[in-house]
């Protein structure tokens, strides 16, 4: 019986039988078929190699294929026919095999896996994966994407430790060999080194609202940004993103001369391949309308000290504090005694405290301002007390480059201490005259240098509406007003304060019951205390 060519092949199966050896493996060895043939005779011989123990494994089947448990090493395998009356054929010639180890199998770092460092620039790894039977030593191979990193090793532990750079991607790959040159299939698994996180960037934009770029740093590592730019808008009460980039080379951005004015916001991250991205950083900063450039800040920059501070809200706040002698004067029919009677009262001391909250918008001329003051002054025992409240539309114009004009118009509700004696020795009692009406006032502002600049004011206060006086009879029209020259000084971005001289007339009169005026003069010469904020 002729014998054709043999093909075989070696597949490992389950895991080797109870009684076997841990090195051994399931192996399946096949043959093409031969015309004529019923069952097969069938020899599998270890080879003599180094000190490997020469060894013969031999069986009949009527398949063309034969599973078998072997230890790793050189075979030769050859086969012969046998027809259906048993008579055996040549003998194929021997074809050798090898027995390789079995397959590694790697543990950690698991594949896909993600390490975080906590340095930024190197970290220590630790590999580790499942020991092969027979294997002698292993070979270790790693290596990085950008090819920058690449490491062998030959160990003959199932543990390595490294230190590898942070920031890279990994391949690493471990294959098991014997000294007699057989090995296992290898194992292969990728992970990623993260670097701890970035430092924040620092924003830098311009205080004064005249903003032509915003810079940041750049921190230690950092390979762009990501950044969102906003503006809000007030009608919607809403952020509208105008700008967005990731992983921005630059550490700039150019503020676009036609965008508006406002309020702006930036949301700032640095990120950085396998890094992790540093905290968003969030600044908020205002813009002024129109021309930002830098002859236009020049000329704005001259008028800090006298810019009404305004947030980003346009609300503001104001208090001040007026310190006096003041003079009373009063003359009074309905006082009990014989006749009128004068009463004049100088170098009174006295004082009056104001709070305000008003809002301007840096886009318009107008705005707005409300004031509350309590006053009041010594006499003898007593401590008169009387409060007023203001209601005015605001309207400034500038002239040139370091002056303007605010103009104050609205309505005021005004109290005042009337001193009512019959005669010069006593003071019988302290009543009040109420009355409301219109209110202007006119300020004159000037800037020396962007700190320092100087102040001067007129307020005039018509009485027009009788709220209160002490007999019930109707208030006279009379005229109120304050005179003032004070100094400005630019305390920070947000406050301004100033201080100076004011002088005031508050004026009252009504008809007494005999038919003549009652009349009161309150003036005094005040120190003048004045602080303005952003709210």
């Amino acid at each position: 019986m002729r014998f054709f060519a043999l093909l075989f092949l070696l597949m490992t199966v389950l895991p080797p039988v109870a009684w076997a050896s841990k090195a051994e493996r399931s192996v399946t060895v096949e043959w093409e078929p031969i015309v004529g043939a019923v069952t097969y005779d069938v020899e599998v011989k270890r080879k003599k190699v180094n000190d490997q123990v020469e060894q013969t494994y031999r069986t009949n089947v009527s398949t063309e294929a034969w599973t078998l448990t072997l230890e790793p090493g050189e075979y030769e395998l050859r086969v012969r026919s046998r027809d259906r009356r048993k008579v055996p054929g040549d003998w194929s010639p021997a074809e050798d095999f090898q027995v390789n180890l079995a397959a590694i199998e790697l543990e950690s770092p698991a594949n896909d896996f993600k390490l975080l460092s906590a340095k930024p620039e190197e970290k220590k790894v630790e590999f580790k994966w499942k020991p092969v039977p027979a294997a002698d030593f292993y070979s270790f191979e790693i290596a990085s994407d950008d090819g920058k990193v690449k490491i062998t090793k030959s160990v003959n532990e199932t543990a390595l430790e490294l230190p590898l750079p942070v920031a890279k991607n990994y391949v690493w790959k471990v294959q098991a060999s014997t000294k007699f040159g057989l090995t296992s299939k290898a194992g292969e698994a990728k992970f990623s080194l993260w670097a701890e996180q970035l430092a924040e960037p620092v924003v830098s934009v311009a205080k004064n609202g005249f903003v032509r770029e915003i810079s940041w740093t750049r921190p230690l590592y950092a390979e762009g940004f990501d950044y969102i730019l906003s503006q809000w808008d007030p009608e919607k009460k809403e952020w509208v993103k105008i700008a967005k980039e990731n992983l921005a080379k630059s550490s700039q951005i150019d503020f676009d001369p036609s965008w508006k004015g406002g309020s702006y916001r930036l949301i700032l991250r640095a990120a950085a391949f396998n890094r992790v991205s540093s905290k968003s950083t969030v600044t908020n900063f205002r813009v002024v309308n129109g021309d930002r450039s830098p002859a236009a800040e020049a000329n704005a920059t001259l008028r800090l000290s006298i810019n009404r501070t305004s947030g980003r809200s346009g609300f503001f706040g104001i208090a001040s504090y007026l310190m006096t002698q003041m003079n009373y004067s009063g003359v009074n029919s309905d006082n009990g005694g014989s006749a009128k009677l004068k009463v004049d009262l100088p170098n009174n001391f006295g004082g009056t405290g104001r709070l305000g909250l008003g809002y301007l918008s840096e886009n318009s001329p107008w705005g707005g301002l409300s004031i509350l003051d309590l006053s009041g002054f010594v006499v003898g025992d007593s401590n008169p007390t009387f409060a007023s409240l203001e209601f005015s539309a605001l309207y400034r114009k500038k002239y040139g480059e370091r002056s303007e004009v605010r103009h104050h118009l609205g309505l005021y509700y005004k109290e005042l201490p009337e001193l009512i004696a019959a005669n010069l020795n006593k003071i019988d009692r302290i009543d009040k005259i109420v009355t409301a009406g219109p209110h202007y006032g006119v300020e004159y502002w000037y800037a020396w240098d962007p700190q320092l600049g100087f102040q001067a004011n007129m307020h005039l206060y018509q009485s027009m509406l009788s709220i209160k006086t002490p007999n019930g009879n109707d208030q006279k029209s009379t005229m109120s007003y304050q005179l003032g020259l004070m100094g400005s000084y630019r305390l920070s971005d947000r406050m301004t304060g100033l201080a100076g001289y004011a002088y005031r007339k508050e004026s009252a009169a009504y008809t007494s019951t005999n038919g003549s005026n009652n009349t009161i003069d309150l003036m005094g010469h005040y120190l003048n205390f004045f602080l303005e904020w952003a709210l």
